[in-house]
């Protein structure tokens, strides 16, 4: 039978650990530079563009840029504003 200071002591990682994967199933769920060509109907170097000059949102992951799927959706809903 565990202590319930050993159980307090094993909690946090546990916690850690759920924190970490709920981090990466949002990372998977960024779209990549490619898939929001396809849904932009656009060139992929249309959209390297777009992002060069601050006029579509992405997220920097890294060296990379990721798009989130509904900040997306809204910006296409608003024109492109």
């Amino acid at each position: 039978m565990r202590s319930d200071r050993a159980r307090d002591l094993a909690a946090p990682t546990s916690r850690a650990a759920e924190q970490g994967q709920a981090a990466n199933r949002h990372l998977e769920s960024l779209m990549t530079m490619a898939e929001v060509a396809r849904f932009l109907a656009v060139s992929e170097r249309t959209v390297r563009r777009l992002v060069a000059r601050g006029r579509l949102p992405c997220v920097r992951v890294g060296s990379q840029v990721r798009f989130s799927p509904a900040i997306l959706a809204r910006w296409a809903e608003r024109g492109g504003r």
